[in-house]
């Protein structure tokens, strides 16, 4: 499943990644993985790996000032 998240920026990007889990359970015990994501324009894309169960976008500056999306479930 491809996955995208749009987003603004006055700074020029340095790095996008996708972070997700293929755990259930207690949020804190679940263990995350993080892969690079294409940056398109004002567009930031990925792939999920299979089993995927949540994942976030996430983005970062030439300053290292990092953000992300909101968590997205997978049911």
């Amino acid at each position: 499943k491809d996955v995208r998240a749009d987003f603004s920026s006055e700074k020029p990007l340095k790095n996008g990644y996708l972070a997700y889990t293929k755990d259930t359970g207690i949020w804190p015990a679940r263990k995350w993985h993080y892969l690079p994501a294409a940056i398109e324009k004002n567009c930031i894309r990925a792939e999920l790996p299979p089993d995927t169960t949540a994942y976030y976008l996430a983005i970062e500056d030439e300053l290292d000032n990092f953000v992300s999306s909101a968590y997205e479930l997978i049911h």
